[in-house]
């Protein structure tokens, strides 16, 4: 393996999770809520969607949308988030807390509440055994709502009135994240979500005019990745072209969008580098949450389908030249889409 798919192998990985510029991932298999909807990714960093789906249904009662809405409440998705109390992190645990509940869920070696990765998978622990907790008491109310109020306040606050402790912060707290769940869910579309056996249904170029080009049109699928593209402060990405000299594009059907990294025509420098390396691998952790079908970039080429391979030396594909900077994509990423 090529030293660069090396370290885009690492990234992949999950053992680099933001640059810098703070840019965001997502990945993972979109679980249904239970409500009938799923995440909504487009309202998620992308750096944190793939913690997210992973941590929905640690039990059953735990879903993505409310995972991501207590984490909005709870930090306002800030990893590096400090209350007066000394809560730390984006799941916002005290060191007493943390010492119970902490987690090494990258196994980078450390259990850190300033690292997503193993906030989220402690929050939902925690939660999860809230829930459980509760439930067993037999307290009055909704379990998940005594546990969102046990998380905020402690479970003794819970113990103490037998259900919702009558605090005014807590119960606020408590309906601040269940409309936020609201928010972070989105209907299940039949077309954009995989199917039962784990294919993504065909879709059609129906939303027009494609909103980085102004002219032709994408999928909804694409739409979402340019979303999430934008969100991310990923705004020279161009999506819909005829694209006439390659018959096999699947840019003239909506379906593939290009990231410039850098300038158009010349190769990046080692920062436009490193951002490029650090996108390609959130995208590659993202593709079964989004239906990225591969990826292209300097010189390099990933596909779901073939995604034990990892990343492999890129052809040209019989149109264009892998040594041009252009045409070996070390210029800009090439997302295709199913």
């Amino acid at each position: 393996m090529s030293s660069w798919a090396t370290r885009l192998a690492v990234l992949a990985a999950g053992t680099v999770l933001t640059l810098a510029v703070g840019l965001p991932i997502l990945a993972s298999a979109q679980p249904a809520d239970s409500a009938g909807g799923q995440l909504n990714t487009s309202k998620i960093p992308l750096h944190l969607v793939e913690h997210i789906q992973a941590a929905a249904g640690t039990c059953p009662q735990l879903t993505a949308p409310l995972i991501a809405a207590q984490l909005w409440v709870e930090s306002g998705f800030q990893a590096n988030a400090v209350s007066p109390a000394n809560a730390q992190g984006i799941a916002q645990f005290t060191p007493p807390t943390w010492t119970d509940w902490g987690t090494d869920a990258n196994s980078d070696g450390v259990a850190d509440p300033f690292d997503p990765a193993d906030a989220i998978a402690a929050q939902a622990s925690y939660m999860c055994s809230l829930i459980e907790q509760f439930r067993r008491a037999g307290y009055a109310g909704d379990v998940v709502d005594l546990a969102l109020a046990g998380y905020n306040a402690g479970p003794g606050a819970v113990q103490q009135y037998g259900g919702m402790p009558p605090y005014p912060d807590v119960v606020k707290y408590v309906a601040k994240v269940r409309d936020n769940q609201t928010t972070f869910t989105t209907a299940l579309p039949a077309a954009s979500g995989r199917a039962p056996d784990g294919t993504w249904p065909d879709e059609t170029c129906t939303i027009a005019p494609d909103p980085t080009t102004g002219t032709g049109c994408i999928t909804p699928r694409t739409a979402n990745l340019v979303t999430h593209l934008r969100n991310s402060g990923w705004n020279q990405v161009t999506c819909w072209d005829e694209h006439a000299w390659n018959p096999t594009s699947d840019h003239p059907l909506g379906r593939a969008c290009d990231i410039t990294i850098g300038r158009l025509g010349r190769r990046p420098n080692i920062s436009e580098q490193a951002q490029g390396d650090q996108l390609a691998a959130q995208l590659q952790a993202a593709a079964p949450a989004l239906g990225i079908n591969y990826l292209i970039w300097a010189g390099q080429i990933w596909s779901t389908e073939r995604s034990n391979e990892g990343w492999r030396p890129y052809g040209g594909g019989g149109v264009y030249d892998p040594g041009d900077i252009t045409g070996g994509h070390y210029d800009h990423i090439h997302a295709s889409m199913y």
